[in-house]
């Protein structure tokens, strides 16, 4: 079989081992991974990987996939990829399924020249072997999501990301929120983002549009504990102080037309007369 050329950065021919050198390493990689592939459609040479987990975190197995008719282009793309076979995306970002893979391309970091002279060499249970080791170790200086925000959730409003612990769901829109994004509502205290909560009109607390209600006298939107009977609260204590008006002008009306009638009951031109008036004198001896 013909040799495969890579062109390398700098415009020079390297000479890599033939294809049939290739096929004879894979006897080795039987030692290291338990399942290895090979696509013929696409010149393909993949192995999976155990179950992956950082920090506690699972990533699940992975496959390392190979493209052979991509050698040649070594040094202009990566020919292989890293597909999650059980995917658990960081939840920021599904293209991310591991901190230092993102698009089923890995970041390769320091190794990365020691991984491309282990594919210009055909050794490739050396490659395999390294892009293993990079998915079993975890680098908190360049993951394209740290692991311990790996289950954390962007705010849906202000993109703050948050704990799961801490992230509030509105189940009206049914999205994720910080606290600072979300509130609940008054009566029935379910939680709401800022964006479907209402406010009622008379106590200025926020309500969700299941709770909310509608006065018959003014119109207010209003929530359940500032609402009688179809009547805000607003209301219904104006109906009660007209009624109380109504009925002080009645009580005042009525005590004067009984003061009234009680002086018109006594003549007005009656002189009182004293005692034994209009009697005879009776004369002592």
């Amino acid at each position: 079989m013909a040799e495969i050329i890579c062109t390398s950065s700098a415009k020079e021919n390297v000479k890599v081992s033939t294809l049939s050198a290739l096929f004879d390493e894979l006897s080795q990689l039987q030692d290291e991974f338990t399942k290895i592939e090979f696509g013929d459609d696409e010149d393909t040479i993949s192995v999976i990987t155990e179950p992956i987990e950082l920090e506690g975190v699972y990533l699940g197995p992975f496959e390392i996939k190979l493209q052979l008719n991509k050698l040649s282009e070594l040094y202009k793309d990566s020919p292989y990829y890293l597909i999650a076979l059980d995917p658990c995306p960081a939840a920021t970002s599904e293209d991310v399924t591991h901190p230092h893979v993102s698009n089923e391309k890995v970041c390769e970091g320091d190794g990365h020249t020691a991984i491309t002279a282990a594919l210009e060499q055909g050794r490739l249970t050396d490659f395999f072997t390294m892009v293993k080791s990079i998915l079993n170790t975890y680098n908190p200086d360049s993951p394209y999501v740290s692991i311990y925000d790996w289950e954390s959730t962007a705010c849906y409003d202000c993109g703050y990301v948050v704990s799961g612990e801490d992230c509030c769901y509105c189940y009206r829109c049914e999205r994720d929120f910080c606290s600072e994004c979300s509130t609940y509502c008054h009566d029935c205290d379910e939680t709401i983002c800022m964006g479907c909560a209402g406010k009622c009109e008379v106590c200025d607390e926020p309500i969700c549009s299941s709770c909310i209600q509608e006065c018959a006298e003014c119109g207010k939107y209003v929530c359940q504990r500032c609402i009688c009977e179809d009547l805000c609260l607003d209301c219904e204590q104006l109906i009660k102080d007209n009624e109380n008006e109504e009925q002080n002008k009645e009580d005042n009306q009525k005590s004067s037309e009984t003061e009234k009638t009680e002086g018109e009951s006594i003549p007005s031109n009656s002189q009182i007369q004293p005692n034994s008036m209009g009697e005879a004198p009776v004369l002592q001896r």
